[in-house]
């Protein structure tokens, strides 16, 4: 087989394994339209994305697919095991290793599957004339669905959370001592 085809093959299977993991996910969950919907939606943005990238740039497409589809197959996974998608308090008892209650093996397994499944190649596997239209129709598909069913079921939205709360600590931390009378104004 030509190089060319075993790229554009593993760039389909790179988005299509955690795509058949998320309805999996999805279906059990009882929330198939919902988990549909938001994790459809972002996983065929990454593709898209990446598709655009690999036209443009293909080491630039790989990093950046790499990252995005483990971030997404982690939350996925998460989900799956947990309920819910990572919390800050999960983040703050990763040491807590006892807890895993004999399912180390499972969550290793997962972990390396979502190693591999990110770190498959990427090539370009359709035209990319209309990116930015789809990405733009696909968003806005989600944040109308976002504003009927709030964003809980959105896998990248987690980790804004996460990103938000840790902000909002790290401001908490702040002595309002130490800042001038109109920053004080703001606290």
């Amino acid at each position: 087989m030509q190089k060319k085809n075993v790229l554009f093959y593993t760039a389909i299977l790179k988005f299509l394994l955690p795509a058949v993991f998320m309805l999996f996910v999805a279906f059990d969950s009882g929330h198939i339209v919902r988990y549909g919907i938001f994790c459809g939606c972002e996983l065929i943005m990454l593709a898209v994305i990446t598709n655009w990238l690999a036209a443009k740039k293909k080491s630039l497409a790989y990093v950046f697919s790499a990252v995005t589809v483990f971030l997404y197959i982690a939350q996925i996974a998460v989900l799956y095991y947990g309920r819910t998608y990572i919390t800050t308090v999960m983040l703050v008892n990763l040491d807590s290793v006892k807890d895993l209650s004999g399912k180390a093996f499972t969550y290793l397994f997962s972990l390396a599957a979502a190693i591999v499944i990110s770190l498959l190649p990427v090539a370009p596997v359709f035209q990319t004339k209309k990116t930015a239209r789809l990405i733009s129709l696909l968003l806005a598909f989600e944040l109308f669905f976002a504003f009927f069913y709030g964003n809980a079921y959105s896998p990248f939205y987690g980790y804004c959370d996460l990103i938000i709360k840790k902000i909002n600590s790290e401001a908490m931390k702040i002595n309002p001592h130490d800042l001038s009378e109109s920053a004080q104004f703001f606290l």
